[in-house]
């Protein structure tokens, strides 16, 4: 009895020593220490319900090179955070696929890291099987990205799509940095037949788009709410194709080289049933090419251009009948504005993340010059 004892022991002290380079495995909560890519993949593939998995990291962030697609799929009460620093998830995308109630926190998506741009566009354009993406969520309900960062993405840098997405939530993300001329934002679209709230899709609250080239963010369908975001420098508008959309207490400061509204109508006729626009805050060239940096009284034509065939510019419901009512209640001001750009992304802010928050803060007109970063 005492050599038997004596050998469960050793396996036991065997199995510890292995976990103790990697993680601390608990039936609800695995801790992977600065884990390599393989004990990463190996771990989310056995991914269960009610399992929180902390990457624990150095304090400037650890990174992990994905060599393929790394995919979450069918699981409920699911979180994946990164402390006390982010995880730089590089390479290859991570979805999260028929998931429910899943936390999703302290994660920097880069396709490719690096300093010379025109490199990382070749190499993403020509790499195989590697489709430039971050973060994609498909068929999901309840889920929540947080003080996550998007950057060096040569597609959607996040994606929320398939047929039964409901309740994603992005909040203090900051998306930034594209690259080569479709370097993308945040892709929105789903089929969904059970949309019936204005924030019963996507909520967007707190968000930092700084410099991206194109779908800033980009919605397809659904109810979306956004809330207290900052867009600034952006080259391209902001794209309505299907939605209900609501931007209540947001600041656009879209690059003077746009040349036209910073939100735009991209279906003829429009489908969009319904847009409120409440307390935002606009800097840039009026009608007329005159300089404003205030909340404009009338916000539709200060905000919406390029409108394709007949608009409900009474913010009301065809549908329904019902007029919007601003609910919401927000207000944007300069103050706020610089918290939410300050607060957006990872704990750590690399120089990447750094640069989009000078140049937001450069865009909106609160910083007079865009400091240099060393990149």
């Amino acid at each position: 009895m005492g050599l038997v004892m004596d050998r469960i022991l050793f396996v036991v002290v065997c199995l510890n020593a292995a976990l103790g380079s990697q993680g601390v495995r608990a039936a609800d909560e695995v801790i992977l220490k600065s884990p390599p890519e393989a004990i990463l993949r190996q771990t989310l593939a056995g991914a269960a319900d009610g399992q929180t998995v902390t990457i624990e990291t150095p304090p400037s962030g650890w990174t992990i090179q994905l060599t393929g697609p790394l995919a979450v799929k069918g699981v409920k009460d699911f979180t994946l955070i990164s402390r006390p620093g982010p995880t730089y998830l590089q390479g290859d995308q991570l979805s999260y696929e028929r998931c429910r109630n899943v936390r999703h926190e302290n994660f920097a998506h880069r396709h490719h890291g690096g300093d010379d741009f025109a490199t990382i566009a070749r190499s993403i354009m020509k790499s195989n099987g590697m489709d430039g993406r971050g973060l994609v969520i498909s068929d999901c309900q309840d889920l929540t990205v947080s003080r996550c960062s998007f950057a060096l993405c040569a597609d959607d840098m996040a994606g929320v799509g398939g047929t039964r997405s409901e309740r994603i939530r992005f909040k203090q993300c900051l998306f930034s940095m594209p690259v080569g001329v479709y370097g993308q934002g945040l892709l929105v679209t789903t089929n969904s037949p059970n949309i019936r709230h204005v924030d019963d899709l996507v909520k967007i609250d707190r968000c930092v788009f700084s410099g991206v080239t194109y779908r800033t963010p980009k919605l397809e369908g659904g109810f979306c709410l956004i809330t207290e975001c900052v867009m600034a420098g952006n080259l391209y508008p902001i794209e309505l194709k299907e939605p209900d959309a609501v931007f209540a207490g947001c600041f656009f400061a879209p690059d003077p080289r746009m040349g036209r509204r910073p939100i735009v109508y991209t279906t003829r006729p429009p489908q969009v049933r319904r847009l409120g626009l409440f307390g935002n805050l606009y800097r840039g060239p009026n009608p007329l090419g005159r300089q404003v940096d205030d909340i404009p009284v009338d916000q539709w034509g200060m905000l919406v251009g390029n409108v394709r065939g007949v608009m409900d510019k009474q913010n009301a419901m065809p549908r329904a009948g019902e007029p919007m009512i601003d609910q919401w209640r927000l207000k944007m001001t300069a103050k706020l504005a610089r918290q939410v750009i300050k607060d957006a992304g990872p704990t750590v802010t690399d120089e990447v993340d750094l640069f989009a928050k000078r140049s937001a803060l450069w865009q909106c007109g609160l910083e007079t010059a865009l400091t240099p970063t060393g990149r």
